[in-house]
């Protein structure tokens, strides 16, 4: 089983993808929420903040 993917984009050395949650058959609020994950590369020694 695998997911959709909804959305995605590199910009700036950083890439983020989105879904959106299936709550199958038992359905609540979260269903239809979009989950977003981002990553980046960074030179040793740096860190990633929001």
């Amino acid at each position: 089983h695998g997911f959709a993917v909804h959305q995605s984009k590199i910009l700036s050395g950083q890439a983020w993808a989105s879904v959106l949650k299936d709550a199958g058959d038992d359905p609540d609020v979260t269903n239809g929420a979009e989950i977003m994950a981002s990553a980046c590369f960074l030179p040793e020694g740096f860190s990633c903040q929001n």
